[in-house]
């Protein structure tokens, strides 16, 4: 194992940054009381070895078994803003 620093990099790449701010000159004049932004997002629980950890007493020769349906336990949320709030 290693000690090595930490690379900073920024969040936006130089061509990202170009892209915005030429939106933005685009779109400066735009009358935005017509325009929502929507946006939706999963957030997934999960243990943290992902996995759910069930103990029971048992006998030496026995294997308890545990059925689990192969659903994640999720919630997904909507949100959207507009010029009006």
């Amino acid at each position: 194992m290693l000690f090595k620093s930490i690379a900073i990099k920024p969040l936006l790449t130089e061509a990202q940054m170009a892209k915005r701010v030429t939106f933005c000159k685009k779109n400066f004049n735009r009358d935005w009381k017509t325009i929502a932004f929507s946006d939706s997002k999963y957030f997934v629980f999960t243990f943290s070895n992902g996995t759910r950890a069930i103990k029971a007493w048992v006998s030496k020769d026995e294997r308890p078994v545990s059925y689990l349906a192969n659903v994640k336990e999720q919630v997904h949320a909507y949100a959207a803003i507009t010029y009006h709030g």
